[in-house]
């Protein structure tokens, strides 16, 4: 999908000038804030409809204007990811937590340190937690994601592990409309 916002030349406010791989609205941290906030939203309230994400999109874009032109596209995508199994399980469960912010004191060193995240999924199954780590690049394998953020998603698994004293379960899933899920 091609998108393209005009402005002039010298507006210091442009952001996106071109829709290449590497300058897209719909890539980078951004993009991934607006995936995570749609996601959570849904999630959270189950009778939300696709009007009401799209209110919401556009709040969260109020400062990043150049997102509006992937806001449908971002809204596939909540739906897309809304139709997983795991999505209907995280619905079912007793307990789950979308974007649960934790910090965890580590003492595997001379000096104690702290480790802080955002796990953007996480609920009960049965006696144990399914952790799910939300990507929203605009490609890659699981192979390369997990080269990429492997690390991250097993500090996330032991720590909720810890936190919970039950085992958990880590999953990446690839939040974009034309892959992954």
């Amino acid at each position: 999908m091609t998108h393209s916002i005009s402005a002039s030349a010298d507006d210091p406010s442009k952001v996106v000038a071109t829709d290449t791989p590497t300058h897209r609205a719909d890539a980078g941290h951004v993009w991934g804030t607006l995936i995570h906030g749609l996601l959570e939203h849904a999630m959270r309230y189950s009778n939300a409809t696709r009007d009401d994400l799209r209110r919401l999109a556009m709040w969260l874009t109020i400062e990043e204007p150049h997102l509006r032109v992937v806001i449908d596209e971002a809204l596939d995508t909540v739906q897309k990811v809304s139709g997983a199994e795991f999505w209907k399980e995280a619905r079912g469960s007793a307990e789950s937590h979308g974007e649960a912010p934790f910090e965890i004191r580590l003492e595997d060193g001379p000096v104690p340190k702290l480790l802080a995240g955002t796990v953007d999924l996480v609920y009960k199954s049965d006696e144990s937690w399914r952790l799910i780590d939300y990507k929203t690049d605009t490609d890659g394998s699981d192979a390369e994601l997990r080269a990429k953020y492997g690390t991250q998603l097993d500090n996330y698994e032991k720590s909720w592990s810890r936190i919970a004293k039950a085992k958990v379960t880590a999953t990446f899933v690839p939040a974009r409309t034309t892959g992954g899920i």
